[in-house]
C-alpha cells in the first residue's frame, strides 16, 4: 500500500469497500464475477498482508492496541472475501481463492486477533478462552475479523487444500494453536436450503448458548413430535422462543453468584435432601414408641422416642432438611417461576392470535389491552402502563407462578419441612417422594395412571353408579343379608347410606364381590331368597369385579405399554435417523459421510438453534443475504429453509478416479487442441487465397482496359482492332476461371 495514506483516505477505503461488500450481497453473481475479474482477491491479500506501518509510523500495527482504521478494513477485506463466496459452490472458483490468498498470513492474523481480544478482557491468551467470560461488545466486535477468518479458511477448506491444511492444529505453533481451538469450538456449522439447493453456513455460536442446559436437552429430544421429517422440524422450530427465553433468563441469573450457585448445584442439593429424609425416616423407624397406654385414636402425647441421642441427631437433620428445602425452593423459583411467568403469557397470546385489522384494540397501557395484547405491548416492563394493569399483571403472573408443577411440587417440600419441625416429624415422610421426582422410571409409572386420567375417572363413576343400583336391590329386598357374625346384632344395610358405603367397600376389596362378605342362605330353606342372592352375587362379581376392575386395570396397563413403546421408537428414531433432514442411518453410512459424523458436524440439531439465537441477536442491518432468507422464513414460520430428505455429504458423493480414464482424457484435448490448429491454418489458407484471386481479377481487368484503348487506336488506323480484342478476351477467361 502507499505511503502517502492518511485517516482521510484510510475511511473512505473502508467505505468503498462496504459499498462493494452491499454490493455483491444477496448474493449478485454478475458483480461477484466483476469483482473477481479485475483481482479484488490480490487487493484483499494485499490488505491482510500489509502492517501498515507507513500509513501510521506512530501506531505499532504488530502491539497490542493496533489503530482502530486498520483493524475496521481487514475486517471489512475479509468480510468482502465471504461475501464472494456468498452462494458459490464451484470447484474452480473456491481453488482460485485456495491458490491466490496467502494463508500464513490469515492464520497469523487470526491468531493475533483472539490474543488482542482475550487480552483485553484479562483473560489468559495462552488457555482456550470461556465464551462467556468475554463481554458482548468484544466478542461480536474486534473478535468478528478472527471469526470471519476461520469460517473463510473453513468454508474454502470443502475443495482447497491449502485451506484444509491451515485449519489443521499440527501446523500451528504452540501460542496459535489455542486460538483454532477457540474458532473451532464457538464456531457452528450447518446446511440450509436455500434457493433450491443447499449451502453450507459458518457463523459465530453466540456465548448465551452456553447456558442450554442438559435437562433442557433431554427434555427437547423426548417430547418432540416424530411422526414424520416435517412434524419433527416443525415441533423443534417451536422450542425456539422458549430455549431463547430460558438461555436468556439463566444468563441474568448467572450474574447474582448467589443464585447461580444454587441453580448449578440444585441437582447436588436435592440428591442431599433425598438422603437426609432417608435418615430422618429411618431414625423415625427404630426410635419412635408408644411410652404411655394410648387414651384415645387422637392421642399424640402417648408417642416419643425412645432415645435422646436419636431425638438429637433426628431433629438436627430435621432442621438440615428444611434448609435445604428452602434453599432448593429459591433456586427452583428463581430458575423456574419467571420462565412459567413469561411462557404463558406468551402461550396466552398464542391462544388469542394477533390481533385484526378490523379489531378495535383498547387504549395502551390500559387492562384491557393488556389482557389482549401482553405485558410487554401493554408497557409492563418499561413502566409505562396504568397501575390497574400492573396490579392485574402481578396478579396472574402470580398465578403462573405458584401453578408451574415444579415451583409448587418445592413450595410443598418446603412448608412440610415446617410442619416436620413444628408440629410432626412424619410430615418429612413427603420428601420420600422426590425418588419419584429424580427417576424417569418412576415417572413413567405415575404417567401410566395419570396420562388417561380422564378415562379412569370416568370408568370409575360408572362402577360406583353400578353399585349405587346393587345397593338399591340389596336395602329394598336383601337387609337381612347384611348380618355379620363378627358384630353381633348390627345390621349394617338398616341406613341407606351404611348400605351403600359397605357394598362400596366390601365388594371391591373382596375377590368375589359382595358374595365373599354376605352371609350365605340355605337353598332348601327358602329357594326365592337363595335364587335372589344367586344372582345378586353372581351379577356383582361379574359387572364390577372382572369387568369395570379389569377395564382400569387394562387402562393403565395399555397406557404404560404405549408409553413405553413410544419411548422405544423415539430411542430408535434418534439413534437412526437424522433429526433435520430425516436421512436414515444406512444411507449416510453407506453413500454419506458417516451417520454419527452428519448428526455430529453437518446436521447437528443444536447448532440449528444456536443460528437461530445468533439472528435474534445479530444487527438486522448486518444480515447477509442468506440470513436475510432465513430470518424472513422464522419470522413467517416457514420451514423451508431447513434441508429436508437432503444432504450435503450425499450429494458430494463422488467416484475414484481412474488413471486409464484420466490418460484417455488428457489425449482427446490433446486431439481437440490439434484439430482447433488445423482449422486455423486452413482459415488462414483460405483467407490468403481470396486476397490473391481478387488481386488477380484486378489485373485482368486493368490489361484488358490497356487492350482496348489499343484495339481503338488500331481501329481508328487500319481496322485490326476488332481482331485483337477478341484474341485477348479468349486468353483473359481462362484465367478469371482459375
Amino acid at each position: 500500500m502507499p505511503a502517502d495514506l492518511d485517516e482521510d483516505r484510510f475511511e473512505a477505503a473502508c467505505q468503498g469497500l462496504d459499498t462493494l461488500i452491499e454490493l455483491i450481497q444477496g448474493p449478485c453473481t454478475s458483480a461477484q464475477n466483476s469483482l473477481m475479474d479485475n483481482k479484488v482477491l490480490d487487493v484483499c491479500s494485499a490488505i491482510m498482508a500489509d502492517h501498515f506501518t507507513e500509513a501510521f509510523p506512530d501506531e505499532h500495527a504488530l502491539s497490542d492496541e493496533p489503530h482502530p482504521l486498520i483493524m475496521d478494513a481487514k475486517e471489512k477485506a475479509v468480510c468482502l472475501l465471504l461475501s464472494l463466496l456468498e452462494g458459490v459452490n464451484d470447484k474452480t472458483v473456491i481453488n482460485r481463492f485456495g491458490d491466490t490468498l496467502d494463508f500464513e498470513v490469515m492464520k497469523a492474523r487470526m491468531a493475533h486477533v483472539y490474543r488482542i481480544c482475550v487480552e483485553s478482557c484479562d483473560l489468559d491468551p495462552t488457555s482456550v478462552a470461556d465464551a462467556t467470560q468475554i463481554p458482548e461488545d468484544i466478542y461480536n466486535g474486534d473478535l468478528n475479523e478472527a471469526f470471519m477468518i476461520y469460517m473463510l479458511m473453513a468454508t474454502l477448506g470443502r475443495y482447497s487444500i491449502q485451506a484444509k491444511e491451515a485449519l489443521l492444529a499440527a501446523n500451528y505453533s504452540s501460542e496459535d494453536v489455542v486460538a483454532l481451538e477457540f474458532f473451532i469450538h464457538n464456531t457452528g456449522c450447518i446446511e440450509l436450503n436455500w434457493i433450491d439447493k443447499l449451502e453450507r453456513v459458518y457463523f459465530p455460536i453466540p456465548p448465551i448458548c452456553e447456558f442450554l442446559t442438559e435437562a433442557t436437552i433431554e427434555k427437547v429430544k423426548w417430547t418432540l413430535n416424530r411422526e414424520s421429517p416435517g412434524e419433527k422440524v416443525q415441533s423443534f422450530f417451536e422450542y425456539t422462543t422458549e430455549l431463547h427465553t430460558e438461555m436468556e433468563h439463566l444468563e441474568g441469573l448467572s450474574k447474582n453468584k448467589f443464585l447461580s450457585f444454587l441453580s448449578i448445584n440444585s441437582a447436588t442439593l436435592k440428591s442431599i435432601q433425598l438422603y437426609v429424609s432417608m435418615a430422618v425416616n429411618v431414625l423415625l423407624l427404630i426410635g419412635y414408641e408408644v411410652t404411655t397406654p394410648t387414651q384415645s385414636v387422637m392421642d399424640y402425647s402417648a408417642i416419643d422416642y425412645n432415645s435422646d441421642i436419636i431425638k438429637l441427631l433426628t431433629e438436627m437433620l430435621m432442621g438440615l432438611l428444611t434448609f435445604l428445602a428452602l434453599l432448593i425452593f429459591i433456586s427452583m423459583s428463581c430458575t423456574f417461576g419467571p420462565l412459567a411467568i413469561k411462557n404463558a403469557w406468551a402461550q396466552r397470546q398464542l391462544e388469542l392470535g394477533k390481533p385484526t385489522l378490523e379489531e378495535e384494540l383498547p387504549q395502551v397501557g390500559t387492562v384491557a389491552y393488556l389482557l389482549r395484547m401482553g405485558p410487554e405491548p401493554a408497557g409492563v416492563y418499561d413502566g409505562t402502563c396504568s397501575t390497574g394493569a400492573m396490579m392485574v399483571y402481578h396478579i396472574f403472573s402470580s398465578c403462573f407462578f405458584v401453578s408451574d408443577t415444579v415451583v409448587l411440587l418445592h413450595l410443598i417440600y418446603l412448608l412440610f419441612g415446617i410442619a416436620g419441625n413444628l408440629v410432626s416429624p412424619f410430615f418429612l415422610c413427603l420428601h420420600l417422594f422426590d425418588l419419584v421426582y429424580t427417576s424417569e422410571t418412576l415417572k413413567n409409572v405415575l404417567r401410566a395412571v395419570t396420562f388417561n386420567g380422564g378415562q379412569l375417572l370416568m370408568t370409575s363413576v360408572l362402577g360406583f353408579l353400578i353399585i349405587y343400583l346393587y345397593t338399591i336391590l340389596s336395602f329394598m329386598y336383601l337387609r337381612q343379608n347384611y348380618l355379620n357374625d363378627d358384630v353381633e346384632g348390627v345390621n349394617f344395610c338398616d341406613s341407606f347410606l351404611d348400605c351403600y358405603l359397605v357394598n362400596v367397600r366390601e365388594g371391591i376389596i373382596n375377590g368375589g364381590g359382595m358374595g365373599d362378605w354376605l352371609q350365605g342362605r340355605s337353598i332348601v330353606a327358602d329357594w326365592g331368597s337363595w335364587m335372589a342372592r344367586f344372582l345378586f352375587d353372581i351379577t356383582f362379581f361379574l359387572l364390577i369385579i372382572i369387568i369395570l376392575l379389569n377395564i382400569v386395570f387394562g387402562i393403565i396397563i395399555d397406557t404404560f405399554s404405549a408409553m413405553r413403546e413410544a419411548t422405544e421408537n423415539a430411542a430408535g428414531d434418534m439413534k437412526t435417523v437424522c433429526t433435520m433432514c430425516g436421512l436414515e442411518r444406512a444411507d449416510l453410512d453407506r453413500h454419506g459421510s458417516g451417520f454419527d459424523q452428519h448428526i455430529k458436524l453437518e446436521h447437528n440439531m443444536w447448532k440449528y438453534l444456536y443460528y437461530a439465537v445468533y439472528l435474534l441477536q445479530k444487527d438486522p442491518t448486518e444480515y447477509t443475504g442468506l440470513e436475510t432468507y432465513v430470518s424472513e422464513m422464522i419470522e413467517e414460520e416457514d420451514m423451508e429453509f431447513y434441508p429436508l430428505e437432503k444432504a450435503l455429504c450425499m450429494e458430494e458423493e463422488e467416484e475414484e478416479e481412474d488413471p486409464f480414464r484420466l490418460e484417455v482424457d488428457e489425449k482427446l484435448r490433446d486431439l481437440e487442441n490439434s484439430t482447433s490448429m488445423m482449422k486455423k491454418t486452413l482459415a488462414d489458407i483460405k483467407t490468403e487465397a481470396t486476397i490473391n484471386q481478387a488481386v488477380t481479377m484486378g489485373l485482368t481487368r486493368s490489361r484488358l482496359l490497356v487492350v482496348n484503348r489499343m484495339c481503338e487506336k488500331m481501329d481508328e488506323d487500319n481496322g485490326y482492332g476488332e481482331k485483337l480484342r477478341e484474341m485477348q478476351m479468349q486468353r483473359a477467361l481462362p484465367e478469371q476461371a482459375q
